[in-house]
């Protein structure tokens, strides 16, 4: 993992990202956290399992083993990006659908369990067109691998939204408030490697975060693919999963030659 940070405003937080662009945000409600109500809620059942007789105590802990083994995820479905990132660098350089304009669409969510809160990412839809941030390909080069990545800031491609970030849906002090406010959006950069360069130690998938609306600090880390998802943790309390969307659109028509009309010969 590596992080690459130009000077910008640090605002605190224990998130790594939240050092460089959040504000604080408590969390706090009557004294008590969400962690501490949840381990008041589980205080209960075990006080009063612990009265119980011992065979009663066995069959929960065998039902307990069981719905652990259905519902946790298999650490081993995990695998690595290169064969499905590895596809997509081959539709790009073979472009299998003849001429025109081949990109990727790209939407990401954020979780961050230091701070609570919750980020979606995408970008502007047009039309009939998908909505997800435009990633333009580039080949490898100058002995680094392929990769996508997004126009710049000023391209504005990428809105990332925050489930703290709140607006309301009319006037007046007693009116609901919902998160995800489109007022309070960051612009946000991403860049994907699509194999891996040992010699400089990128595997594919490898992400780099540029934050554009502060001070453009970078965060790179690596990432996992299931069912053609990227996810990976930055700082270990940041989680990211990706989702990306091969787009092809058909170049314009040929400019028609002006003719000349029957009336121009006579």
């Amino acid at each position: 993992m590596r992080v690459e940070c130009t000077a910008v405003p640090v605002r605190g937080g224990s998130g790594a990202l939240d050092s460089l662009r959040r504000p604080d945000v408590d969390t706090k409600r009557s004294g008590l956290t969400r962690t501490s109500n949840k381990e008041n809620t589980l205080m209960k059942p075990s006080t009063l399992l612990a009265s119980t007789r011992p065979r009663r105590r066995v069959t929960l802990a065998l039902i307990g083993a069981v719905a652990l083994g259905l519902c946790v995820p298999n650490p081993a479905s995990a695998s690595s990006c290169s064969s499905y990132l590895g596809n997509i660098n081959n539709w790009f350089l073979t472009e299998p659908q003849g001429r025109g304009y081949y990109n990727l669409l790209v939407t990401m969510v954020e979780m961050n369990s230091a701070r609570s809160y919750s980020a979606y990412a995408e970008g502007p839809g047009f039309g009939n067109l998908p909505q997800g941030g435009t990633l333009s390909y580039h080949a490898a080069a100058g002995g680094y691998p392929a990769y996508v990545q997004d126009a710049g800031a000023k391209s504005n491609s990428i809105a990332e939204y925050f489930s703290d970030r709140r607006y309301k849906d009319g006037s007046g002090g007693l009116q609901p408030s919902y998160p995800f406010s489109p007022a309070a959006t960051d612009n946000l950069g991403m860049k994907f490697y699509l194999a891996d360069d040992s010699a400089k130690s990128i595997t594919a998938g490898e992400t780099v975060l540029t934050l554009y609306s502060w001070g453009n600090a970078t965060a790179t880390f690596p990432t996992s693919c299931t069912a053609g998802v990227l996810y990976g943790f930055f700082n270990n309390d940041e989680l990211f999963a990706f989702q990306l969307k091969e787009q092809w659109l058909a170049p314009p028509p040929p400019a028609r030659t002006p003719g000349h009309s029957r009336d121009g010969h006579r």
